[in-house]
């Protein structure tokens, strides 16, 4: 995994996605990864390329994979009175 990899999957969330329960939004990270950062996009993409990397490894406390990997469920009923379950993870 590349900062350039990390940068292609920020750009790619579609403006106006949710963030889920740490409240970082998607359009966060992509502001704060623009051509006008300058110096602030390559620290802020080194981090993140680590963070990736811990997460891949599995070298996060469980306290911490609770809610890092968790997500807030919204159900929404259905036409036909079925309910559709809408699961909101964090933009990490």
């Amino acid at each position: 995994m590349t900062a350039a990899e990390i940068l292609k999957a920020v750009r790619s969330f579609p403006n106006g996605s949710a963030g889920g329960i740490d409240g970082l939004r998607p359009q966060h990270l992509k502001d704060l990864t623009c051509a006008a950062a300058g110096e602030v996009t390559a620290r802020l993409l080194e981090r993140l390329t680590a963070v990736a990397y811990l997460m891949l490894g599995g070298n996060f406390p469980l306290e911490v994979c609770e809610i890092l990997y968790g997500a807030c469920l919204t159900a929404l009923r259905m036409k036909d009175g079925g309910i559709r379950p809408i699961a909101v993870g964090n933009t990490i």
